[in-house]
């Protein structure tokens, strides 16, 4: 398991995507549980499962295809 608190906080915009893309690749290719915190609209959007909390409660919980962006 990989967790990551705003693992690409501090990073431009085209490292956060490469970042996200190599955690992506880890979990389709090896099955790596990935946990990842962001307040990163843009990457929190390509995820696969996204929980929302607000005051240590679950708000939402929902799923989707997720894709690398290869531009």
């Amino acid at each position: 398991m990989i967790l990551g608190d705003e693992h690409t906080g501090n990073l431009d915009t085209r490292n956060s995507r490469n970042i996200f893309d190599i955690f992506h690749e880890l979990n389709e290719r090896n099955g790596q549980t990935l946990v990842i915190v962001t307040h990163d609209p843009d990457l929190a959007g390509r995820r696969l499962r996204q929980v929302k909390l607000r005051d240590g409660k679950t708000v939402e919980d929902s799923e989707q295809k997720c894709e690398i962006d290869k531009g």
